[in-house]
Parts: structure tokens; C-alpha cells; sequence
């Protein structure tokens, strides 16, 4: 009887180690697919994509992504060769799709300014106007970009960056006056200084 009653303890011992073995591993892959959403996420808002939410989850469950593109990660190329200013904006300054104002009002920073020193949002006549500058070594300007967009349709249509020697036009540049209410970053931006 007694033997009986150890081989019954020990199938009970083994169902258990395998069950906090596969509830482990079921918490591990909750844990790692919820982190990959997370990037998602963040690719997303920084791509400007529409990202579906209720006031109700508040961002506790994962968001629906309608739409990611991809765009300017980097500095665009300095050589301008035999082309003349201003430059077309797609694919001189925008890789593929270009980031709109609600997405720059959104994030407040462009992803090709490395380290900014502040970022602004403003009008120029009929224009909506991001704007950022990046810091020099000395804490000082080391130059920045002016992004304008069509404020009925909110879509990039010129762009101007000063860190570009030779041509730093691109698209339609507006002849107005800059009105920019500039704000120095801030953890709000989700930069890291």
C-alpha cells in the first residue's frame, strides 16, 4: 500500500513541476510579446502613424495600428552634385513618407536632429511650422531644421536644414515671417540628454 501511495505522490510532483514549467514559459512569451507591442507602439507614434485608443484602456492594452511608415532616420546626404536648390523632398529629404504636423506636434523632436537643444512649433503665413535645433559641442546652436506644412492638409511641403552644407532646401520654402513658440526638451519628449 505504501508503495502505491508513493507513486501516487510522485505523479502528483511531476504534474506539478510541469505545470509551473509551462506556466512559466506562458508568462515569459506574455511578458516578451507585450514588450514587442510596446516597440511597436513607439515605432508607430514616432512614424506618426494613427494609433487607436479608448479613454478607457489609457494605453494598458495594446493599440491598433492602422498605418507605419517609415522616414527620415538619418541626415540626408550632403553631396547635391549638379542639382539645383531646392531640392525635391521626396527622395532628397524624406526616405519613403514624410512625418505630418500632427505627428511632429506630437512627438516634438525629428529623429535626424541627434542631440536637440530645443524644438518649436509655429506658423509662417499659411504654413504650420515645426522646428528644431540641435546642439553643438559648446551647448550652443549647431544648427537645426525648419519643417513647413500645408496647415489644410497638414503634410510636409518645404523644409530647410541649416546642418546641410550646399543645398539644405527642400520642396516649397515659403517667404514669410517665422513666428516660433520654442520649448527646451523635456522628459515629456521622451529624450534623454
Amino acid at each position: 500500500m505504501a508503495l502505491k501511495s508513493q507513486n501516487t505522490m510522485a505523479t502528483v510532483l511531476v504534474l506539478m513541476a510541469v505545470l509551473l514549467v509551462m506556466g512559466g514559459g506562458g508568462l515569459f512569451w506574455v511578458a516578451w510579446r507585450g514588450i514587442q507591442l510596446l516597440k511597436q507602439r513607439e515605432a508607430a507614434v514616432d512614424a506618426g502613424a494613427t494609433i487607436a485608443t479608448t479613454e478607457t484602456d489609457a494605453g494598458a492594452s495594446p493599440p491598433s495600428l492602422t498605418h507605419v511608415d517609415e522616414e527620415e532616420d538619418e541626415t540626408p546626404p550632403v553631396d547635391a552634385g549638379a542639382q539645383t536648390c531646392p531640392l525635391p523632398i521626396h527622395p532628397e529629404y524624406c526616405r519613403r513618407s514624410c512625418r505630418n504636423y500632427n505627428a511632429r506636434e506630437r512627438s516634438m523632436h525629428a529623429r535626424r536632429i541627434s542631440n536637440p537643444l530645443r524644438a518649436g512649433l509655429g506658423v509662417c503665413g499659411a504654413y504650420n511650422v515645426f522646428a528644431e535645433d540641435q546642439r553643438a559641442p559648446d551647448g550652443g546652436v549647431g544648427g537645426g531644421l525648419v519643417e513647413y506644412f500645408d496647415k489644410t492638409t497638414n503634410d510636409l511641403v518645404g523644409a530647410e536644414d541649416s546642418r546641410v552644407h550646399g543645398c539644405g532646401t527642400y520642396g516649397t520654402i515659403p517667404k514669410c515671417k517665422l513666428d516660433i513658440k520654442w520649448q527646451t526638451p523635456s522628459a515629456a519628449w521622451g529624450l534623454r540628454l
